[in-house]
């Protein structure tokens, strides 16, 4: 059975041939085909594994570094949402009398923790944080 495709204007011939048994597919046809077998594939495979899959966390600690201008008390909503999540927040409180002490502060709240840490830094805080963060292996 012999197929037409219909030429679309300003296609060249090499774009529009007819399909027939036999005839070969363009590579376009052949890297689309596979695109949608790949992703149909992994859709299948991965439905299994995410309906019963338990989240394994890398970091229960969580360090929380706030900007200048501001103090640790803005971040208490995020603090509760964390702690009724599982996770041990920590609110760094800044002195806020130089980069120097507030490098310290962090890298001492840093060291109190039992295990691997995030670390979040708002504004400032993000200088802060990679500053601290330099010497400090528990850091993720």
């Amino acid at each position: 059975m012999n197929l037409l495709l219909k030429r679309v204007s300003g296609e060249t011939p090499q774009q529009a041939y007819l399909a027939h048994p036999g005839s070969a597919p363009s590579l376009e046809s052949i890297m689309s085909t596979l695109r949608k077998s790949f992703a149909i594939a992994l859709m299948i495979a991965m439905s299994g594994t995410m309906a019963h899959a338990e989240p394994q966390l890398a970091a229960k600690d969580i360090v929380i570094v706030h900007g200048a201008l501001v103090d640790g008390s803005g971040w208490r909503a995020v603090h509760d949402i964390l702690t009724k999540d599982g996770f041990h927040v920590t609110i760094v409180q800044e002195p806020l009398t130089g980069l120097t002490e507030d490098i310290e502060a962090t890298k001492r709240a840093i060291d109190q923790q039992e295990g691997p840490v995030v670390l979040v830094g708002h504004s400032y805080g993000g200088s802060v944080i990679t500053d601290a963060v330099l010497t400090r292996r528990s850091v993720r």
